[in-house]
């Protein structure tokens, strides 16, 4: 006798769900600055990056703390609460992290390496070109 129904595959026979792969890479935005996110964020992406935004240290620093995928941050070092060297300190792992700023000098960009990010940068002034920055966070991703 034919059998009239059709065969339901067990669940271990079900193929699993893929999680689709991510193409950008996600970077962390940690500025206190609005017009200077709302810049940069433009920039990276049209470099082909996703941005994730955080307005301060202590908001970083809870972003972190999620399953939220973070490839990359750039951590502006000069910020109310809890500053862009707690940051990196308190992060201090395999992220590539890019130091920046626009308030201290170069010897606070080189305590930001020495902490644990991968490079630093000098905050451009008003107006000027910001891809020096996304050049050097795309060399951090890159080694």
């Amino acid at each position: 006798m034919a059998n009239l129904l059709p065969r339901v595959p067990c669940p271990e026979e079900r193929p699993l769900p893929v999680k689709p792969r991510r193409t950008m890479p996600n970077i962390l935005v940690v500025d206190d600055d609005p017009a200077f996110v709302a810049a940069l964020m433009e920039l990276l992406t049209d470099a082909g990056y996703a941005t994730t935004v955080a307005t301060d240290g202590d908001e970083a620093l809870q972003t972190l703390g999620t399953t939220l995928p973070i490839d990359g941050a750039i951590v502006d070092l000069a910020m109310p609460r809890v500053g862009g060297f707690q940051v990196i300190q308190q992060a201090r792992t395999s992220l590539p992290m890019l130091a920046i700023t626009g308030a201290y000098g170069d010897q606070y960009l080189e305590v930001a390496e020495y902490l644990g990010a991968k490079s630093s940068v000098r905050k451009p002034l008003p107006g000027a070109s910001l891809a020096p920055i996304v050049t050097a966070l795309t060399a951090i991703l890159r080694a």
